[in-house]
């Protein structure tokens, strides 16, 4: 029988660590973008909406925008995994779990379970 309680327990740590513990949040990524959240009809309520996404600012890793219909907060690592989350106007918050693809685009999903309402986000680097 193993007797390393100390091990098992960084072990269990380890796999359940956030990205942020392998790689850090990052500025590789800093700048403005804009995008859209597209929902996703085949698994969403009727009354989902698409919605446009103004302005997100990604300064030292850290998403923030206060676009009033579309709200996002978070962070990307230095690989460009993106952790955040976005929040409607109505007062919805859904999980934005992500990466960055094609340069300079952030490709990412968003669930509302309580409204059972899903997107597909994109956000492009404004140049």
């Amino acid at each position: 029988m193993l007797k390393k309680p100390g091990f098992i327990c960084a072990m269990v740590l380890l796999s359940t660590a956030p990205a942020i513990a392998f790689s850090g949040i990052s500025a590789k990524f800093d700048g403005k973008y804009s995008g859209t959240a597209q929902v996703v009809e085949k698994t969403s309520a009727s009354s989902c909406a698409s919605q446009a996404i103004e302005s997100v600012t990604i300064q030292d890793g850290k998403l923030k925008s206060n676009d009033s219909n579309v709200s996002v907060s978070g962070f990307i690592t230095e690989e460009g995994y993106l952790d955040a989350s976005m929040k409607m106007a109505s007062g919805a918050r859904a999980e934005l779990d992500g990466h960055l693809v094609e340069g300079s685009t952030i490709s990412a999903g968003a669930i509302d379970n309580v409204a059972g309402c899903s997107w597909i986000v994109k956000l492009q680097k404004n140049e």
